[in-house]
């Protein structure tokens, strides 16, 4: 049986407030589709989709909006939303790792940032100190490593 289900999705940064409420014309009847049994996975639990899922065929239980008949109209919406849940799956399976691959490129950076400059003010006068020796040491023809470069500046040679 084809049947037309009205839905109003958004996909948002994890957050567990954001939720895909259940409405019957236009009424909330449920703030979380996720508090039904058959919805309690992904995609409807993760916290990145917000928004309303309006099957027009729903039955509500009578007397009340909190609940729902669960019959055929509504295994009828179930099988409607299974295309729509694979579908979101693998678009938030794609945002995870995209959001996975910026923080892996804002690490490497921040890395990248932290080794490019020098430790210390005084790391830099170290090794600014070792090429101006070196450098003096090579002019006078005498060694040029800096290990052996300071070993002679001891001796006073």
């Amino acid at each position: 049986m084809l049947v037309e289900v009205y839905v109003e999705r958004y996909l948002n940064a994890a957050v567990p407030e954001n939720t895909v409420g259940l409405y019957r014309p236009g009424t909330r009847v449920l703030f979380a589709i996720s508090s039904l049994d058959d919805f309690t996975g992904e995609p409807w639990s993760t916290g990145y989709l917000q928004g309303m899922i309006d099957p027009p065929c729903l039955q509500l239980t009578p007397g009340t909006r909190d609940g729902i008949v669960r019959d055929g109209s509504y295994e009828t919406m179930r099988e409607a939303l299974q295309p729509l849940e694979e579908t979101l799956s693998q678009i938030m399976r794609q945002e995870q790792e995209a959001e996975e691959e910026a923080a892996s490129r804002t690490i490497l950076r921040a890395v990248q940032r932290a080794f490019a400059r020098p430790c210390s003010p005084f790391h830099t006068r170290i090794i600014r100190g070792s090429r101006f020796w070196a450098t003096r040491a090579k002019r006078n023809g005498r060694a040029t490593s800096s290990a052996a470069t300071g070993r002679q500046l001891r001796k006073g040679r």
